[in-house]
């Protein structure tokens, strides 16, 4: 029950964060072609926005679940190599104690997870609408 209310608790915070992802990625876009979409598109419109370039492409779904994996498994290695130079010289350079607790390890890395994935869905997202943008404007 303690895991449901932390996740109700940033359920919003998702929210939040799609529709910053879609009104990036559509401004991006349109912006080249000229169009003020904000003055057209209603907010469900740019909440969907993420989710059906994600639903319309299988190569971008395997994408984010490839990247978000190999962050998984990165995280995974340096919490399992805790003890070895290469990984405390890693962790150090984020100012984590590799002497710690492989539980308190994996606590402490969650929110840098999460930052790492949430900053890739971002890039991915803008450098779509670039090149969607550029690809429409270059049709014309």
């Amino acid at each position: 029950m303690k895991y449901l209310e932390k996740i109700q608790g940033l359920l919003p915070l998702g929210y939040l964060y799609l529709i910053i992802l879609g009104l990036l990625k559509e401004s991006i876009l349109f912006y080249q072609l000229d169009i003020n979409i904000l003055k057209y598109s209603s907010i469900t419109d740019i909440l969907i926005s993420p989710i059906a370039d994600m639903a319309s492409s299988p190569i971008l779904i395997i994408v984010i679940f490839s990247v978000v994996l190999i962050f998984f498994l990165l995280q995974v290695i340096l919490v399992k190599n805790r003890e070895k130079s290469w990984s405390k010289k890693l962790l150090g350079n984020y100012k984590i104690n590799p002497e710690t607790d492989k539980n308190e390890l994996k606590k402490i890395m969650i929110p840098i997870f999460s930052i790492l994935v949430s900053i890739e869905l971002l890039a991915l997202f803008v450098g779509l609408g670039i090149g969607q943008g550029r690809m429409i404007k270059k049709k014309n």
